[in-house]
């Protein structure tokens, strides 16, 4: 496959799947009752169990927010087609760390599992050809990591943080997708120079 052929799959990825900001604004809708869990909730670990509960309804909101917003969920005939699908994959090889944090440091988990989250996030920058993901994660991942250390018995400071963070990603990875749409549905020559 050739440069441009792969930056065109690549923008056809941001473009039609809209760098994934239906995953992001899922997470971010999520966040909201995960921080008043931990606003109003005292135990720790019915806390970290029910935080891991809720993340397994980020995948079926984001389903259904794409189809809102008409988003198909694969891209058949794009090379790159499941690339997004094995980076997200990737953070279900953190679960171990997840027990073993609740387990031995439940006071802990809000702040590894958003560390997790933000910094899963890099790698999707090459796939969406988006430098957003080359900015957001480090901030999302300092920002949690600065929250830890300042108000470490507001537990729901971090997930506060999380929602704003991913909820703020999503709407800019969208803004991101529509501008490359003009490129991508114009001319095809030249479309590969974008960012």
């Amino acid at each position: 496959m050739m440069k441009q052929e792969l930056d065109q799959s690549r923008i056809e990825l941001s473009v039609k799947l809209k760098n994934g900001a239906n995953f992001l604004l899922a997470g971010s809708i999520l966040w909201i009752p995960i921080a008043l869990m931990w606003a109003l909730q005292p135990d720790v670990v019915i806390n970290c169990w029910s935080t891991l509960a809720f993340g397994g309804f980020v995948s079926p909101l984001a389903l259904l927010l794409g189809r809102l917003w008409k988003i198909p969920n694969s891209l058949k005939g794009n090379p790159l087609n499941p690339v997004p699908f094995m980076l997200n994959f990737g953070q279900f090889l953190y679960y171990p760390l997840f027990l073993l944090i609740i387990y031995t440091s439940p006071e802990h988990f809000p702040l590894v599992l958003a560390t997790v989250t933000g910094a899963h996030l890099l790698p999707f920058a090459w796939p969406y050809k988006c430098r957003l993901f080359f900015v957001f994660p480090p901030v999302m991942v300092a920002g949690v990591a600065l929250l830890f250390l300042l108000a470490q018995e507001a537990f729901f400071a971090i997930p506060a943080f999380m929602c704003a963070a991913t909820g703020a990603l999503a709407c800019f990875l969208f803004r991101d997708a529509e501008k490359k749409r003009a490129a991508w549905d114009g001319p095809k020559e030249g479309a590969g120079q974008i960012i």
